[in-house]
């Protein structure tokens, strides 16, 4: 039996509509309420396969940093999203200085000192023996003081690692380290403080060899082949901004993980979309004040990936996934 998800404070249309749903099984339901502005995603760019995460990183309050393709959220760590006076990550709303422009694509997250965003250890985060991409808009405030900027790592002990950071020294480096079960692989590229930049990274393995590769905005910036580093499985959550010590200034917007190589016409496509960003699968109506996808597999929350001024939702009776039309 389909059970439902019950909007916390909902009432009225809201309420209906995911009633509604509770009633027919839809999976995937929409309110559109009679409201000033739009979304557009007619110039976005389609999300190449593979992907097994995207944070958007658009949250402006709360502790939930929302992945919209694998349900894997993140945590703001050690406090909630805010302001700069808080403890957890800062809206960009709220940014003091350094004054960064807005994200890229909708709202994004600035860190400092030990904020950063924590995501549970899941398979889908670590790479095993097989090819995988990071990518993201990053943006950062240069001190040349040799510490790493955090975009994504997981693992910060010796082992089976990765880290995707800058390296904030006296001339930036945009930088990728692996550590694996056969040995470590390391690669930095040179990148500029204080506008935003895309960046990418792509591991791709065969014949018992591995080709590593840095973009910046939508090109190659370097690359590396070598001998196959080998397995990189850790059980230690994968950090987003920061690795929980002090550390410089950096802001993120859009990072995705995918289990496979991107090839270099997608990471161009992705930088070369700009603030349109990556659809969403079509154009969404006119006036959308919420959305709930109803992908989730697991936890007690169905988000609404448009926030407020609605919010998300509670499960009731520990609805059951089904096979979906709109994963």
């Amino acid at each position: 039996m389909f059970r439902h998800k019950e909007l916390v404070g909902a009432t009225g249309p809201a309420r209906a509509v995911l009633r509604a749903a509770q009633r027919w099984g839809v999976l995937s339901v929409v309110l559109v309420l009679a409201v000033g502005g739009s979304v557009s995603a007619q110039n976005c760019v389609t999300a190449p396969p593979g992907m097994v995460a995207w944070w958007p990183l658009d949250e402006v309050l709360g502790t939930v940093v929302h992945d919209i393709v694998g349900g894997l959220d993140g945590t703001a760590m050690p406090g909630t999203i805010g302001a700069l006076a808080g403890t957890g990550p800062v809206t960009s709303a709220a940014w003091g200085p350094p004054t960064f422009p807005v994200g890229v694509v909708g709202n994004s997250l600035f860190f400092f000192l030990d904020r950063r965003v924590e995501v549970q250890s899941s398979v889908a985060l670590n790479p095993g023996t097989g090819d995988f991409a990071i990518d993201a808009w990053v943006i950062f405030a240069a001190s040349s003081n040799g510490q790493g900027l955090t975009i994504v790592r997981k693992g910060t002990t010796s082992g089976q690692t990765y880290r995707f950071v800058i390296d904030d020294v006296s001339s930036p480096q945009l930088s990728f380290k692996l550590e694996g079960s056969n040995g470590v692989s390391s690669l930095g590229a040179p990148i500029l403080p204080g506008m935003w930049h895309h960046v990418a990274v792509t591991l791709e393995r065969a014949g018992g060899g591995q080709t590593v590769t840095l973009y910046i905005d939508g090109a190659a910036a370097n690359a590396a082949s070598g001998a196959d580093v080998g397995m990189i499985v850790n059980t230690e959550p994968l950090l987003i901004g920061g690795d929980g010590v002090l550390a410089g200034e950096i802001a993120l917007d859009e990072v995705e993980i995918f289990d496979r190589a991107l090839d270099p016409q997608e990471v161009q496509e992705i930088f070369s979309a700009g603030s349109a960003g990556k659809c969403r699968c079509v154009t969404a109506p006119c006036c959308m004040a919420a959305w709930w996808s109803l992908d989730e597999l697991w936890g007690p929350t169905a988000h609404d990936p448009l926030g407020p001024p609605l919010s998300d939702g509670t499960d009731f009776g520990a609805p059951t996934p089904n096979p979906a039309v709109v994963q």
